[in-house]
């Protein structure tokens, strides 16, 4: 049983990096401040990179300005995706390989301009 007294669980290293990761996409891109960081990676670690679950809590502890919340939706996803290839050891190429697509698509998959369809969903998770 756990008590109130015991610590809380630690994030894995995988979300620790993905938080990490994502935090650095954002502050390249002037959408947040660098020191913030830490506050940032946090908040994608807990809500484990869904982007608009993360977005709102960055928004709502004030660490994102209100024009920038599209974008910080947009980035966080097409990281996510990036993040998910590198931890498998994927890259885009064989992305498109798994799929039965040309580079062209894979490279919108990845950007988050083209959906996955059913199928795919599917080649992805066999």
């Amino acid at each position: 049983m756990i008590s109130p007294s015991d610590p809380a669980p630690k994030p894995s290293a995988v979300a620790q990096t993905l938080g990490h990761s994502c935090a650095d996409v954002l502050i390249r891109r002037n959408l947040v401040a660098e020191e913030d960081k830490e506050m940032i990676a946090e908040v994608i670690n807990r809500f484990s990179g869904v982007a608009e679950s993360v977005t709102s809590e960055l928004s709502r502890r004030c660490l994102i300005r209100e024009q920038n919340e599209s974008a910080v939706t947009e980035f966080t996803k097409r990281e996510v995706r990036r993040y998910l290839l590198k931890l498998n050891d994927l890259s885009g190429a064989d992305l498109g390989r798994i799929l039965g697509v040309n580079r062209l698509t894979a490279s919108r998959i990845m950007k988050g301009t083209s959906n996955l369809t059913t199928e795919q969903i599917k080649k992805l998770a066999g």
